[in-house]
């Protein structure tokens, strides 16, 4: 059991297993429409940069779909 005083260290790796692993259930719960799910990654600063070379979105998707919001977010 830790020392209640110590802080809990985790790696990286882990921090972007896990993160796969939240977006790969996002991904599911979406139907497969990985759309919806780099709109909301956008959404919560996840660059597009990060959305492709990071978390392996296609470029494409990420550039139409960020496109997409940057049309919506002009008529707001």
């Amino acid at each position: 059991m830790p020392d209640e005083n110590q802080p809990i260290a985790i790696t990286m790796e882990r921090l972007l297993d896990l993160t796969n692993y939240i977006i790969d259930h996002m991904v599911n719960d979406a139907g497969g429409h990985v759309r919806e799910v780099i709109e909301t990654l956008s959404d919560l600063d996840f660059t597009e940069e990060e959305l492709i070379e990071v978390f392996h979105f296609s470029e494409t998707d990420v550039k139409v779909c960020l496109a997409y919001a940057d049309k919506d977010k002009e008529v707001e």
